[in-house]
């Protein structure tokens, strides 16, 4: 299960998976009404981007991408 928690700049990723979870500090690189960009905090590189469209809420991450070594979106539900 993924759950991402978004208050002002800061954003906290956790991944929670069959033998382990995964909890990444991260920030807001860049919001607005359909897109928000964060980045994990010590490695710029590695990117969380969460898009909007149709109602739909789509995750797309560098981290998850090397974690599961496939380029895969993910659908987000808003609790």
């Amino acid at each position: 299960m993924i759950v991402i928690t978004i208050k002002g700049n800061n954003a906290t990723f956790q991944l929670e998976g069959y033998n382990e979870v995964i909890n990444k500090k991260s920030l807001v690189l860049s919001s607005g009404p359909n897109k928000i960009i964060l980045y994990e905090k010590n490695q710029k590189e590695s990117k969380f981007t969460i898009t909007k469209s149709n109602n739909k809420l789509i995750l797309t991450s560098d981290l998850l991408n090397k974690i599961t070594g496939e380029v895969e979106t993910y659908k987000l539900e808003k609790n």
